[in-house]
């Protein structure tokens, strides 16, 4: 019968598929059998089950005629026992390694199918198998499985031998009546344990079972085999070691429950997550560690931290172990692997450095902005050293001077009672003073339960908000203070007077003494708030109870520990109960969540009671996640695992998507953010596996701590999905609801309201404003769809054409070849210089030229060999400094490879391209180092604007030379490794600010630009209305004719004379380019209509101005701005680019009439095909250019219909020009909207289309402070959901979208915390890793 829920109030919600109940029954009978598959979905012969079943015995019955030959027939044998148990352990292990070798041979030669194999996650259950013969290779892979490792072939038969003998020894009878003193308890516990034996050992013989319990998704390295066996071994080990009656009955308690329950419902750990707990729990009881973020930083821990022990032990002096326990106590709480790696880091930059000096490199070259490894956010790192030096002197000083006098009894007993009553008051006045400040600064009082009132009443309020936090940060400053310095050093102090060795020097007592020290003098530094409390509470009992108790007898180092673990597990007690509690009462209390089974269920609760608690306290103490099966009230202890849950918790994996930019964009401000509201106490002093969730927008942000210390933090950050679900949507608008009752408090409230939201998983704890993205969207309905904002539009693309191609790409290359004459004619002077000049003197100028070619900024002689060595210098730059991409990019454009592939940034007025579109002469094969080229860049960034240039960052393949527009720009690899997603930085002179990347040819039509838009917001940017033909464009004449025919390639070409360009400019276009496809009247009927002669002029003269210095540049650009001729040229150019998307792209040849779709499709490079466009796309950077223009004519468009028209040729130039610096302008989702969010660019404006709704959509990302509210989690109750989900996914493989386990709960937050869970479990769209975060 399936096991369903049919909510009252709800659709239906099952708690397991129909399909998988049966499913589940043949898994978990593989499971209680140990791994032989007796029940079937399909009917298989009978001798399928009869050899497993002789193959689940055959220890047993070997075992039983040895019991009878050691046991029964000693007489006749006089061998001993022990040798039974070798002997039979070889035959079983010859055994096994027999069956291993004749599955790896059929393996190997038959080559079975993959689907056969069987595994955890797919069994052979669920196949049906046809089986030829006894024999055949179909069986013996269906009994067998395949093992993917060879050498288990050899391990697995050693491992299941040791076992046997060891069990076998453990199991005689004798041994069984002596251990436990009775002999008619022997036959029931020689049965069961030979049936655990017999389970324990089928996965190392034949194949692995499917288990509850599951860490690890994957077994790479098949653990899986040796866990039943790995618990049989260590229980037989110990009990035959201590031979104690209890410890034998316990032990045989154990084994006769080990799998057939606690197996079964999942207690018992993988290996995998069971040594890692192990560690965990011995780095934070004995030694006053933290939790680890992964398993490689915990066993460094956990060795070091042995290692500093261990000398302890040995050494009868207190004084030596109390200074010795301080220095290497404070050294292992601090982040040592962080500042490591960047000392390591900093010494192999610093040495890259000397060999680029050795290599007659600049060391200005060198890129000081190389990412560092280190992600903890100290800026500089001498002065983290400093500081833990300075700490370190001192802490060790107070230590040495209080351990002395005190040992060596320099004070009187009054003095050093006296010492130790006022340290102790200090001590707990310390510990209420940093709790209340810490709490005053949140936004609620007593673990979420009161509001704070001197909390700000309403956070939407920025100016008031800002203020009141300003003043409460006061307390953060205290309580930085009292916690890091004052604190750690007081009970340093109050340690030091009162460690001591009190029982003797024997080895027990220097155990006991050492360990009570190193954990001491380290937790104080490692968890300061925690160490408070303990020594607190200990300094209490030790008030209360007489002096002569054994409380007393005990030390005070061996007292911090049993409190600090009783602590420990009292507080994850009370996590557990408050999640058991939760569920409990919201399972009826909210309707949606109540099913059939919830009232039978609650009136059975109170006979389950005591068992529900035991589970919890064992739980607990285990330090283990309480496990509600399918989220229900129905509660199991889930298997011991570290503390972070997952195996690696600093993972980065996630389901990443178009939102994931967002994300990381936040992610710097947001680590600052958080790690100063830790540092002062707002968020409720964090330990490992506190979880925060933080709420902007409709953004979801998960925050775990993976790992605490001193000034340090270890964070995990996901993002998850902004596309919510009607499941995500209840439970985000309770959290909404949740912050907005919190922190919008407009009026004052009664005396002491209670939180109405405390029955939560979730608290509100503070709100704080971030510079990120606000998030605007609107329907463009009345705007796209007005015919007269369609003319608008028409008329604007010519005005943004005109701007792009004139001031991106025509004047930007008159100027540097105006430039590049100049330098040909210095050098020709410099040159004739030299031939008078002496021969001696000349030959040692040549010297010392080539002496300095790689570092001066004298241009090397073409042909030299110099550039061989410069070409190898910019390589091992590039690879070895990231941070010198753009200038090993800008270093490799001048150099003559011909044999490169060409980007988009060599394709436009490139210098080595001898048809590009400005042509080539010989002096454009000239090479110059890269000094010049940044002196030129530098000197020309003021050409452009606000310095953002157009890099069109796409790859072309065989390429024609004349065929390609040339920007002279760096060349740029966009194969090469580490660029991201096809996004390849430039710095070229002469650019069109932010492209896109188009990897194939595919995609060309979606090469475009995201250029800046205006902050239609913004008060300082309203403009008054003017008539829209004076500057957006002319308005279209009623007389002109319809421009509605189509080119035809038979019709007569426009001659455009290019050579007047070449000779009088040296700008030598494409020959083609002389026969434009389009007729004359045509073109001269555009040009009169729309071009702005004056527009042009104006952008030209204004470019002219702002040049600085060189007087003939200035002169030569206003020349063309006042050659009509030239003018007529680009005007014919500029209208081909306008006709090919506004009249040959239009039906009917009239864009003032075209529709909605058509400016959409042109907005995303879709133009309508015609022979104009097939000449076009020959040309794919002059299309880009073009579909860049058409993005800026929109956004013009939207802006002057919102904010008014302009009114003069300046103010439509302030508009392109922070279009070009400010904003990104293109296509959400594309590889330049996430390029353009990574770069923090102020405005981002694209023109989308909700198909469902037949609607034109905008949507507008403006950077400034939002509000973020963030709240703390209960880490018990989310850890319960990912136990459960584990199980749930894992081993029942119950994946309904539409099962009970993920429905919304909008009081523990479930399905968010399903999204949160690591993958493949979980599918946040973001994580950011682990990462340190500093708290000084």
């Amino acid at each position: 019968m399936p096991i369903t829920t049919q909510p009252i109030h709800g659709e239906y919600a099952p708690l397991i598929n129909d399909y998988k109940v049966d499913f589940f029954w043949r898994r978990f009978v593989r499971t209680v059998l140990g791994g032989p598959n007796v029940y079937l979905h399909f009917k298989a012969p009978r001798y399928i089950y009869f050899f497993q079943a002789v193959l689940l015995f055959v220890p047993w019955i070997i075992g039983a005629c040895f019991t009878i030959l050691a046991e029964f027939i000693p007489a006749t044998t006089n061998i001993p026992s022990l040798y039974y148990a070798i002997i039979y352990g070889a035959i079983i292990a010859i055994y096994s390694f027999i069956l291993h070798y004749i599955s790896f041979v059929i393996s190997r030669r038959l080559n079975i199918m993959d689907s056969l194999t069987l595994n955890q996650n797919m069994p052979s259950d669920e196949l049906e198998i046809e089986f030829k013969s006894c024999c055949s290779s179909t069986t013996w892979y269906f009994i067998f499985g395949k093992k993917t490792r060879i050498y288990n072939i050899v391990l697995h038969p050693l491992c299941a031998g040791g076992l046997c003998g060891v069990s076998y020894y453990y199991l005689l009878p004798s041994n069984i009546i002596t251990l436990f003193s009775a002999s008619s308890t022997w036959i029931p516990i020689y049965t069961l344990g030979w049936i655990s034996l017999s389970i324990a050992q089928y996965p190392l013989i034949v194949t692995c079972p499917p288990e509850p319990a599951v860490y690890r998704t994957t077994q790479v390295e098949e653990l899986e085999p040796y866990r039943r066996p790995f618990y049989i071994a260590a229980i037989a080990i110990f009990s035959l070691a201590t031979r104690t009656v209890i410890i034998a009955l316990l032990s045989s308690k154990i084994l006769r429950q080990v799998f057939i329950s606690y197996n079964t419902i999942g207690l018992l750990s993988p290996l995998d997550a069971l040594l890692p707990w192990l560690g965990e729990q011995l780095l934070i009881i004995a030694y006053g560690g933290s939790p680890m973020a992964n398993d490689i930083r915990l066993l460094i821990q956990v060795v070091l931290a042995t290692c500093i022990f261990l000398p302890t032990c040995f050494v009868s002096s207190s004084v030596f172990t109390i200074i010795y326990s301080t220095f290497f106590g404070y050294l292992l709480s601090i982040d040592i692997f962080g500042l490591t790696i960047r000392l390591y880091s900093k010494i192999k930059k610093k040495a890259r450095r000397v060999h680029d000096v050795n290599d007659t490199i600049k060391p200005s070259q060198v890129s000081s902005s190389s990412p560092s490894i280190s992600t903890s956010g100290w800026k500089s790192d001498s002065t983290e050293i400093l500081v833990h030096f300075a700490l370190i002197i001192v802490a060790s000083g107070i230590a040495a001077a209080t351990s002395i006098v005190s040992i060596n009894s320099l004070l009187t007993t009054a003095t050093k009672a006296t010492i130790n009553t006022v340290l102790t008051f200090v001590i707990i006045t310390l510990l209420a003073l940093i709790k209340v400040t810490g709490d005053l600064q949140g936004v609620y009082l007593f673990w979420g339960l009161i509001p704070n009132p001197i909390y700000p009443r309403s956070a939407d309020r920025k100016e008031s908000f800002a203020k009141r936090k300003r003043h409460l940060a006061y307390f953060g400053v205290f309580y930085r203070i009292l916690l890091l310095i004052v604190a750690p050093l007081v009970m340093l102090a109050y340690l030091g007077f009162n460690l001591a060795i009190t029982t003797g020097t024997n080895t027990l007592s220097l155990f006991v003494f050492g360990l009570g020290t190193i954990r001491a003098t380290r937790w104080i530094w490692q968890s300061t708030i925690h160490a408070l409390f303990e020594m607190s509470i200990v300094l209490i009992i030790t008030l209360i109870i007489p002096a002569n108790s054994t409380w007393i007898n005990l030390g005070l180092g061996l007292q911090l520990l049993m409190v600090a673990v009783a602590r420990n597990r009292l507080q994850l007690l009370m996590g557990n109960l408050y999640t058991a509690t939760l569920l409990t009462v919201t399972s009826y209390t909210i309707k949606k969540q109540r099913a059939r089974w919830t009232v039978p269920l609650l009136i059975i609760l109170p006979l389950t009671l005591p068992l529900t608690l035991t589970m919890i306290v064992i739980a607990s103490a285990l330090s283990a996640p309480l496990l509600p099966l399918f989220t229900a009230p129905i509660f199991l202890v889930g298997f011991p695992r570290p503390r972070r849950l997952w195996p690696n918790g600093g993972s980065d994996a996630a389901s990443r998507c178009h939102d994931t930019v967002y994300y990381r964009q936040l992610l710097p401000v947001l680590s600052s953010t958080l790690s100063r509201m830790i540092a002062r106490g707002v968020l409720r002093e964090p330990s490992p596996g506190t979880q925060y969730l933080l709420r902007f927008q409709d953004r979801l942000i998960w925050v775990i701590v993976l790992e605490r210390g001193y000034g340090y933090c270890n964070l995990n950050i996901k993002g998850l999905e902004m596309q919510e679900t009607s499941c995500h949507t209840v439970e985000a608008a309770r959290i909404d609801d949740i912050f907005q009752l919190t922190f919008e408090r407009e009026e004052r409230t009664p005396f002491c309201p209670l939180n109405r939201y405390f029955f939560n998983i979730m608290q509100p704890v503070d709100a704080a404003y971030l510079e990120t993205y606000s998030d605007a969207r609107s329907v463009m309905t009345g705007i796209l769809d007005s015919p007269d904002n369609i003319k608008l539009l028409t008329s604007s693309f010519v005005n943004t054409l005109s701007w792009v191609l004139g001031r991106h790409l025509i004047i930007p290359h008159l100027r540097k070849t105006l430039c590049k004459n100049e330098r040909i004619k210095n050098q020709d002077k410099k040159i004739s210089n030299q031939l008078v000049k002496p021969k001696d003197e000349l030959i040692d100028q040549e010297n010392k030229i080539g002496k300095d070619a790689s570092t001066s900024s004298t241009m090397p002689v073409v042909g030299s060999s110099k550039i061989d060595h410069q070409d190898r210098v910019d390589k091992i730059e590039e690879k070895d400094d990231p941070g010198r991409e753009s200038l090993s990019s800008s270093t490799s454009d001048i150099l003559p490879n011909k044999s490169r592939k060409k980007s988009v940034n060599d394709s436009i007025w490139s210098e080595n391209d001898d048809g590009s579109l400005f042509g080539s002469d010989d002096d454009t094969k000239e090479t110059t180092n890269a000094s010049i080229l940044q002196k030129n860049t530098s000197k020309n960034a003021k050409l452009a604007g606000e310095g953002n240039l157009f890099s069109a960052n796409k790859q072309i393949d065989q390429q024609n030379d004349e065929d390609i527009l040339n920007f002279n720009g760096p060349v740029i690899d966009v194969n090469k490794k580490g660029t991201d997603k096809g996004i390849v930085e430039s710095h070229s002179l002469f650019s069109v600010p932010n492209s896109v990347v188009v990897n194939n040819q595919r995609d060309q039509d979606h090469f475009f630009f995201a250029g800046p838009a205006t902050d239609i917001n913004s008060k300082k940017q309203l403009m008054p209305i003017i008539n829209r033909s004076s500057l957006s464009g002319l308005a279209v004449k009623a007389d002109s004719p319809l421009l509605n025919e189509k080119y035809d390639s038979n019709q007569n070409l426009s001659y455009v004379n290019l050579q007047y360009l070449n000779e009088k400019y040296n700008i030598d276009l494409p020959s083609r380019w002389s026969d434009i496809p389009i007729d004359g009247a045509t073109l001269d009927d555009l040009i009169k209509r729309y071009f702005r002669s004056d527009w042009f002029q104006y952008i030209v003269n204004h470019l002219a101005e702002s040049i600085d210095d060189d007087c003939k540049q200035k002169e030569s650009i206003k020349a063309l701005a006042s050659d009509q001729e030239a003018i007529r040229i680009f005007s014919e150019i500029i209208m081909l680019c306008y006709a090919v998307v506004d009249v040959f792209g239009v039906p009917g040849g009239d864009a003032t009439v075209a529709s909605m779709e058509h400016v959409y499709r042109s907005y995303h490079g879709k133009i309508s095909p015609s022979s104009q466009l097939s000449w076009l796309s020959e040309n794919k950077i002059l299309k880009d250019a073009i579909i860049s223009a058409y993005r800026y004519a929109v956004k013009l468009m939207y802006d002057t219909t919102i904010l008014g028209e302009v009114t003069s040729l300046e103010e439509l130039s302030d508009y392109l020009k922070e279009y070009d610096s400010d904003w990104t302008i293109g296509a959400e989702g594309s590889s330049e909207w996430s390029d353009g969010i990574l770069k923090s660019k102020p405005h981002l404006y694209s023109l989308g289309h909700n198909k469902s709704e037949g609607t034109y959509t905008t949507r507008l990302l403006t950077l400034q402070d939002v509000l973020i509210y963030v709240g703390i989690l209960s880490s018990e109750s989310v850890q319960s959901q990912w136990s459960s989900l584990a199980l749930e996914l894992l081993y029942f493989t119950n994946d309904d979208e539409e099962r009970y386990s993920i429905q919304a709960h909008p009081a523990i937050l479930r399905n968010l915390a399903v999204q949160a869970a690591d993958p493949p479990l979980g599918y946040p769209v973001y994580a950011s890793g682990s990462f340190s975060t500093p708290l000084f």
